[in-house]
């Protein structure tokens, strides 16, 4: 699975050193550096020439382009019959694997059938890690609320407007009403977007954000894949 994901060219990131007295979830240490990161869909064939709805799978990058993470979303018969008759608004479930061979962290989202949904991050898998709401309404689009792992608010991401133009598509993360990052869904070109549904993702946050947070912020890039992308290759 893990050759699946990444290219033999590709840099592993080293596990970095954790200052003394600081408690981080097995896995999150490649998150202390980092001030951004890359997410990308992998192509699966099958759904590219058959047009059945396979599981997921993104390989997740630091800010210097070094790979960090694998995610694979598991499936379960009814979760592929749901895939199929439901799309995007199906509920999922990923596990996040580092090159370590450790699950980091896991993401699971409810079924998006009545519009509003919630994901629950997970690191490592059993201890909540953050969570976020996703709210929309006839005047706005949707916003994912980002909350801790005691359920405060922490960060928010406005979705914006339908038309994306044929270019880069931006969602700021904000604090209030200030903007202290981005997720940005890179144009993939029309002949790759035309042909898959794969996407690419550049983040931007807070170097000095928690770890846990960080990772959440991750999992919103697969939520808006999700919300916005997935159905989109036909």
């Amino acid at each position: 699975m893990l050759c699946y994901l990444i290219s033999s060219d590709d840099q592993w990131m080293t596990l970095p050193s954790i200052p003394a007295g600081l408690a981080i979830p097995p896995g999150l240490e490649f998150l202390l550096p980092c001030a951004g990161a890359h997410v990308r869909q992998r192509t699966d064939m099958i759904e590219m020439f058959t047009g059945i709805d396979t599981p997921n799978k993104y390989a997740i990058y630091n800010d210097q382009g070094q790979f960090m993470y694998y995610a694979q979303e598991q499936q379960n018969f009814g979760g592929f019959l749901a895939a199929q008759y439901l799309g995007d608004n199906r509920g999922f479930y990923f596990t996040v694997t580092d090159g370590l061979g450790r699950q980091a962290f896991s993401v699971s989202r409810s079924s998006k059938l009545w519009t509003d949904c919630e994901m629950i991050v997970e690191a490592p898998p059993g201890i909540p890690a953050g969570f976020v709401s996703y709210n929309s309404s006839l005047c706005s689009r949707g916003v994912l609320t980002i909350w801790d792992a005691g359920r405060n608010p922490v960060l928010s991401v406005p979705f914006p407007s339908e038309c994306d133009c044929g270019g880069d598509r931006g969602y700021m993360v904000m604090t209030g009403s200030d903007i202290v990052g981005s997720i940005v869904r890179k144009y993939p070109g029309f002949m790759k977007q035309a042909f898959t549904n794969c996407d690419n993702f550049a983040l931007d946050f807070p170097v000095d954000l928690d770890v846990r947070i960080k990772c959440t912020l991750l999992a919103c890039a697969i939520m808006i894949d999700f919300i916005d992308y997935e159905d989109k290759r036909n």
